[in-house]
């Protein structure tokens, strides 16, 4: 049996992590911290007010899971997602007496342990006494590992990469691109926070004009205001407002020819960042925009399945879209079709279970 401990209820990630269970038939119970969702408005407020504010839910908790975790025997597993959860959830285990197996899913370095000062070499003391306690770590890149974990975060034990790939059955069947009569049309969807992608696609509107067409939609976690100001002078720039992914990403991605993952905030991890956009797309039947000299660049070139753009980004953006054919984006297309592998199942995540056995 696997208990899966969550900080929320729900979140895109988490309703995807459990359909990958069930599609692998996995014995499992669901254990969020917190018993309620919490308010969009403290999506945006500064890091260490936003773990403040997460240590209450967690004390509360904790006596919660530990009765759980005491039912669990030898042979069952402790999953749990991000840090904190693992914090709350070392705590529990060591009341309990319990000795289960424990894995730590991590889906991005934190910008406070990224970089120098008293603080965070404080903050990632912590994480490694916390790491170094877990029998496997599933980060979803394998730069996580190579440019964090081991070289800084100095964790030395068993690590799994998982791709953040749909689960089987979200998709459906690859949707048919739209005709392209004057416009190459881009989807930017999702959480919406990278300033320099947005100036990116609207540096392009404005260059190409009618040729190009950007769709966003998503959340917004600009400041007020600046993404509708950005988007203003560009009538071929549209904000479609917020979604949940998994409802509404087939009417989205039945519109655009290309899903946009460029990214470029905070600078270490963008560079070995694989989005979920990628997969997303993919899955969809979308090539990817991507940046060269990035691991999602990287993906792009090898699988043959986008566009790989140099810097600088605003103008070769807008040079490769006018350069590009109706058959070359067709052999896109076509790849991304026949590796549809890359994007959708539970493949990697079978193979990083099977490794706490080993």
């Amino acid at each position: 049996m696997l208990l899966f401990v969550t900080l929320r209820p729900h979140t895109l990630f988490i309703d995807r992590r459990i359909r990958n269970f069930q599609n692998l038939r996995i014995d499992f119970r669901h254990f969020p911290l917190s018993r309620a969702e919490y308010p969009q408005l403290f999506r945006r407020i500064d890091a260490v007010l936003w773990i403040v504010l997460r240590i209450p839910v967690m004390v509360s908790a904790i006596a919660r899971l530990r009765r759980e975790i005491r039912s669990l025997g030898l042979h069952d597993i402790l999953y749990v997602k991000a840090l904190d959860c693992l914090l709350a959830t070392l705590i529990a285990r060591a009341l309990s007496g319990n000795r289960s197996r424990l894995i730590c899913e991590i889906l991005d370095v934190h910008d406070y342990l990224l970089y120098p000062s008293p603080y965070r070499r404080a903050m990632r003391a912590v994480e490694r006494f916390m790491l170094a306690r877990v029998d496997l770590l599933i980060v979803p890149t394998e730069g996580n590992i190579d440019q964090y974990y081991r070289p800084i975060s100095r964790y030395a034990g068993k690590a799994a990469v998982v791709h953040n790939r749909l689960p089987s059955g979200e998709a459906g069947p690859c949707l048919p691109p739209p005709g392209h009569e004057e416009a190459w049309v881009i989807g930017w969807f999702g959480n919406l926070r990278c300033r320099r992608s947005l100036e990116i696609l609207c540096r392009t509107a404005g260059t190409m004009g009618g040729r190009v067409k950007i769709l966003m939609a998503g959340t917004s976690l600009f400041p007020r205001g600046v993404l509708e100001q950005a988007i203003a002078p560009f009538p071929n720039v549209h904000y479609l407002g917020p979604f949940k992914e998994c409802e509404v990403a087939p009417a989205l991605y039945a519109q655009v020819h290309f899903s946009c993952a460029l990214h470029f905030e905070p600078p270490d991890r963008s560079k070995w960042a694989l989005a979920v956009r990628i997969f997303e797309g993919g899955a969809y039947g979308r090539p990817t925009i991507a940046r060269a000299d990035t691991a999602m660049g990287r993906f792009a070139d090898v699988h043959g399945i986008g566009l790989s753009i140099e810097e600088p980004c605003e103008d070769e953006l807008s040079t490769a879209l006018s350069s590009l054919t109706d058959e070359t984006y067709s052999h896109m297309v076509a790849r991304v079709r026949e590796q549809q592998h890359l994007f959708v199942g539970e493949g990697h995540l079978a193979e990083a279970l099977a490794r706490i056995s080993e």
